[in-house]
């Protein structure tokens, strides 16, 4: 049966080890005639070494004696890397070049330091990074919004993300994509749960698949700290409560903004000879989106240089032009086959 060693030193020079014994967890939570202090007193063993290295303090999390289920994800060790390093509160790693602009921005808004919830965590002997590198850096370059508490109006995080002019997914099996939920840099929940949010909240946008594929074309996080916020049980989402509700509010408004510069940006692209009309209404959904310039790049030379791109693609391909905008088209088709194409 499994067994889980927990390792932690002290700056006192001391290693504590405790052990946890699966097996006999298994047999406490079927046996009610025990009490708590006996399980935990019977499932663990903790013993106090001295520590005579030279290793700076850390914590180390070793799995004994697994079983086949454990064996299975042990041994794949691609994809439980991949998993850790979305979870855990990790640092960004030295090829996402935007990483400095993202944490001086968190620091000097929140007077707090993102830092102090970043560790130094490795797998074997692998180190372990966020999964960001400068090819998730799209033509918008870095926008943030700044999330403040809606009552106190201390500020709580920040909202950082990163889109093309066309909103379409990036590439597939893609498991990056959409915004992360970070709170105290801990990931809460998936890809998809700035969608699942959206879905829940009483104004309706768009179906949840809409949401989703609007998702796949963008990267970012929103990184909270806030004691104020209790992590539900199952840590995807955070206890309903007021300030949890003006969190979700904020998402939503996030994604309608999102749904709507893709569904304008979808309609714009799609006419070779947009007017002028066309291209100012797309103008007004861009600044809702990103509410500021970014990146010194003008709305216009965003827009101008992709339309140029889909003006060759069209002259070049009527099949390849009706492949390139075959997921964009999806907001343009009737409620009824939006139902279906949703089921």
């Amino acid at each position: 049966m499994t067994n889980l060693l927990f390792t932690a030193s002290t700056e006192a020079r001391n290693i504590y080890i405790c052990e946890f014994d699966a097996k006999k967890y298994a047999d406490a939570i079927n046996d009610s005639s025990r009490t708590l202090a006996d399980a935990i007193e019977d499932i663990t063993k903790i013993t106090n070494v001295p520590n005579d290295s030279e290793e700076e303090h850390y914590f180390k999390v070793v799995i004994d004696r697994y079983n086949e289920i454990i064996e299975g994800i042990v041994k794949d060790k691609a994809t439980l890397k991949k998993r850790l390093c979305k979870l855990l509160p990790l640092n960004y790693q030295k090829e996402f070049q935007s990483s400095s602009e993202i944490i001086t921005k968190y620091n000097d808004f929140t007077t707090q330091t993102l830092e102090r919830f970043m560790c130094n965590v490795k797998l074997d002997e692998d180190d372990l990074y966020k999964p960001y590198t400068s090819d998730n850096i799209l033509g918008s370059g870095i926008v943030f919004w700044e999330i403040s508490d809606k009552q106190s109006e201390k500020p709580i995080g920040i909202l950082w993300f990163t889109f093309n002019q066309k909103i379409t997914q990036i590439k597939q099996n893609d498991t990056d994509f959409g915004i992360m939920v970070r709170s105290k840099n801990i990931l809460m929940g998936n890809n998809e749960t700035f969608a699942l949010q959206t879905s829940n909240h009483p104004e309706y946008i768009t179906t949840y698949s809409e949401l989703v594929a609007a998702l796949k074309g963008v990267y970012g996080e929103l990184l909270i700290n806030s004691e104020k916020l209790e992590d539900n049980a199952a840590r995807d989402w955070f206890v309903a409560d007021e300030r949890s509700y003006y969190i979700k509010s904020i998402i939503h408004l996030f994604m309608k903004y999102l749904h709507t510069y893709r569904y304008a940006a979808s309609k714009y692209f799609k006419v070779a000879n947009a007017t002028n009309e066309e291209k100012e209404k797309l103008r007004t959904v861009y600044k809702d989106l990103t509410s500021t310039d970014f990146a010194n790049k003008s709305f216009s030379n965003f827009i101008d240089s992709a339309k140029e791109t889909t003006k060759k693609s069209q002259s070049e391909s009527d099949d390849s032009y009706k492949l390139n905008y075959s997921e964009e088209d999806i907001p343009f088709l009737a409620i009824s086959k939006k139902r279906f194409y949703n089921e």
